[in-house]
């Protein structure tokens, strides 16, 4: 298979410095390497300067609108001949064999499969967890066929994958990432949409990729991923599942939920911050909601 390896990044040329070697390390070597820099203007010639040390990477400048924006970026600037994808992050490293075993398994299985593996990340095992009503990536899968989510820096695509016209809002659109997710449960919401459009997906417990997170811009992430998750799990459920009692019960639990928690903790901040989430999922479910009117609209 013609695979390419994607790595978004942002701010960390020495982080995407190990990515890259590992990505040159590999037994099947990429027929392409795309970086999609989200860097402030400061540290992006360090990050070019850090591609230019590797053969045949494609360099862009990313839409600066977050990881899933990101991700499309990649997407957007693959080469024709791509059959398969594989994303890692800029803080993730390929093992040697991951891309041959992986994209062996993904031919193997069919057109309409996703491989995913699991993760080390920093040393400890890491593997897909199934959401949970809530929405948590928590549940393990219970055999070989219960394997509802990824490990995105384990897991390789069929490029046809993002050529699927998925239909959502009365209008088809292609499958992508959810550009409304800034950071956090993308992965889960691309298993979503995957399985909505009849794709299944293949957990192969030996497969393995590396992961050392970086502390670079960790806190600025950190306040999205509860928002994600409210959001993603609402359109879970919503428009991807069309299960409207089960998200209609989700939007009214769910916020009591996350301050109930918070409120555990005693500590006022922490229940202010499970307000800003519900209200900045609230605003992500908005400019779905008037996506999908737009297109249902386009389509009429």
């Amino acid at each position: 298979m013609n695979v390419a390896v994607c790595i978004c990044t942002r701010n960390r040329p020495e982080d995407l410095r190990k990515a890259l070697a590992s990505a040159a390390a590999s037994r099947l070597a990429p027929h392409q390497i795309i970086v999609s820099d989200d860097s402030d203007e400061e540290q992006a010639a360090a990050i070019k300067s850090v591609c230019a040390e590797f053969s045949d990477v494609t360099y862009v400048r990313g839409p600066k609108r977050g990881l899933a924006a990101n991700r499309n970026c990649c997407l957007d600037n693959l080469l024709p001949e791509i059959e398969a994808v594989s994303f890692i992050d800029d803080d993730a490293a390929f093992t040697p064999d991951f891309l041959s075993v992986a994209s062996e398994a993904l031919a193997a299985a069919g057109p309409k499969w996703i491989i995913t593996g699991r993760e080390r990340k920093n040393g400890e095992e890491v593997s897909p967890g199934n959401v949970s009503f809530w929405g948590h990536q928590r549940l393990l899968a219970r055999n070989a066929d219960d394997c509802h989510a990824i490990v995105i820096n384990a897991t390789i695509f069929p490029r046809a994958l993002f050529s699927v016209q998925i239909t959502l809002t009365g209008a088809p659109s292609e499958v992508r990432f959810d550009e409304a997710l800034r950071y956090g449960y993308e992965e889960a919401d691309i298993a979503g949409q995957a399985e909505s459009c009849g794709y299944r997906i293949q957990l192969k417990s030996d497969l393995f990729n590396d992961h050392f997170p970086s502390s670079v811009n960790r806190s600025e992430y950190s306040r999205f991923v509860e928002a994600s998750r409210l959001y993603s799990t609402y359109k879970r459920y919503r428009w991807l599942q069309k299960k409207p009692g089960k998200s209609a019960v989700f939007a009214l639990l769910a916020p009591a939920h996350l301050t109930l928690s918070a409120a555990k903790t005693c500590r006022p901040d922490n229940v202010r911050r499970a307000w800003e989430s519900v209200r900045m999922a609230y605003g992500y479910y908005q400019g779905e909601a008037r996506l999908r009117c737009f297109r249902s609209n386009l389509k009429m």
